[in-house]
């Protein structure tokens, strides 16, 4: 695992998992790898992170049980944001082609399986800052 300068942001990064314990210790290792962390439980709240942060990264929890889901909250965040759009990753557990499929169709960049493998989530992002896992800081 990388091991990062605490002065040094890779990526500014939205969590929203309607799992409040999930998204705070998912957030936990995101700040030990260098990104500054959002977390929200419901999808009202992951668009009005997404409109003040203006994130680099959205990982996005599908399933919400109240309200408008993931895939909306990805829909919106897609119109939000022309300028600079947020890469956004699906974190679910849906492990079928067929909510995969609609997750790419709405916006979605990528797609993880919870438990997430922690080791393509890094690599992922090390990928989108620009930095590769080997590189010591």
């Amino acid at each position: 695992m990388l091991h990062q300068d605490k002065h040094l942001t890779l990526l500014k990064i939205i969590v929203a998992d309607d799992n409040k314990d999930n998204a705070e210790s998912l957030a936990e290792v995101l700040q030990l790898w260098g990104h500054e962390t959002h977390v929200c439980s419901d999808s009202r709240s992951a668009l009005e992170l997404y409109r003040k942060t203006k994130p680099d990264v959205m990982l996005l929890d599908i399933g919400f049980p109240l309200r408008t889901d993931g895939l909306q909250v990805a829909r919106d965040a897609v119109l939000l944001n022309l300028s600079k759009q947020a890469v956004l990753v699906a974190i679910t557990g849906h492990d079928d082609d067929e909510t995969k499929e609609q997750a790419l169709e709405v916006g979605f960049d990528h797609y993880f399986v919870k438990p997430v493998n922690l080791q393509k989530l890094e690599a992922l992002l090390m990928t989108l800052a620009g930095k590769s896992t080997d590189d010591e800081f």
